[in-house]
């Protein structure tokens, strides 16, 4: 058993590891998320108010085995902006929060890449900012 179906909800309360690892186990054969797998499961779970609101083949098609780096393809009916939406800002503030790298390319029309990755510590600076540190970094950077 691993450390995900001990887990029932996300930092903020919404469906993610617990629930994505009891929907691996129903898969011939059954998977496990890595701890990396856990933490983006729960990011997952919290930006999208429970990870069960992305579609079911995407989420299979992520190797959530990986211990660095899990990518997961969504569609994006434009939830992904910065004026009508707030998936964008959520997810940015999220990956302050749980410490680790966040990237989105184009998968193809309509249809975004989401990755994250186990920030390297070795070729990394030491921590991932927090969101506190990020904005103000940015806020000293503006020049007046």
């Amino acid at each position: 058993m691993t450390t995900a179906t001990h887990v029932t909800n996300s930092r903020h309360g919404y469906s993610g590891a617990g629930w994505m690892q009891r929907t691996l186990d129903y898969q011939k054969p059954p998977r496990q998320l890595s701890e990396f797998g856990v933490i983006v499961a729960d990011l997952l779970g919290d930006l999208n108010y429970g990870i069960y609101h992305f579609d079911s083949g995407a989420l299979l098609r992520a190797e959530w085995e990986n211990t660095r780096r899990i990518s997961i393809v969504v569609r994006d009916a434009g939830q992904f902006g910065t004026h009508d939406f707030n998936a964008l800002t959520r997810l940015v503030f999220l990956a302050h929060e749980y410490q680790i790298k966040a990237t989105i390319e184009a998968a193809s029309s309509s249809y975004l890449r989401l990755t994250f990755h186990k920030v390297n510590e070795m070729f990394s600076p030491p921590k991932h900012p927090t969101l506190q540190e990020a904005v103000y970094k940015f806020e000293g950077s503006r020049a007046e």
